[in-house]
């Protein structure tokens, strides 16, 4: 009953990170994406580390495309290396854009529960899988119902990372 199995992991791992020994689930939010891009970080690191299985709204491609100035900018560089930036980050870490389609009864509750307005669809991906969202956002830890975990709390409970 391996369906069993992976449901208990999948609530275990609430208490404790990666307890069944399996990879951590996480919805990743813009946040996180934003600091691997804007530097060679223990965020990065953690992104595009094994033992992670990464999820995400698919709107996250356009949403980082808003602040692709912003970006390049920053990294003085052009807004088209920052977007083919960003894909190369996206692929090499396996981030697995969720259509709005699959979350999409669950927009309602995550709209109620997420403390900011514009967060709401990485809430309705997190209810969806049953995972935690991984943001350094503080607000976000203003409700109860979704785990929010930080790169820090990651890193910290995940020996793997240097």
């Amino acid at each position: 009953r391996e369906e069993d199995k992976s449901g208990d992991c999948r609530k275990a791992w609430h208490k404790t990170l990666g307890a069944c020994g399996g990879n951590v689930q996480l919805v990743v939010d813009a946040n996180i994406i934003a600091a691997a891009l804007l530097k060679e970080s223990t965020t990065r690191l953690l992104l595009l580390s094994e033992g992670m299985e990464l999820f995400a709204p698919e709107f996250l491609a356009e949403e980082i495309g808003k602040y692709s100035g912003y970006f390049a900018e920053k990294l003085c560089v052009g807004r088209a290396d920052v977007l083919l930036a960003f894909e190369e980050l996206f692929a090499a870490a396996k981030i697995t854009p969720v259509p709005a389609l699959e979350y999409g009864r669950f927009l309602e509750p995550a709209k109620r529960i997420s403390p900011d307005p514009k967060d709401f669809p990485y809430f309705a991906v997190a209810l969806k899988l049953a995972v935690p969202i991984w943001s350094n956002d503080k607000k976000l830890k203003m409700q109860d119902f979704v785990k929010i975990i930080s790169t820090h709390e990651l890193k910290s409970k995940k020996s793997w990372v240097g």
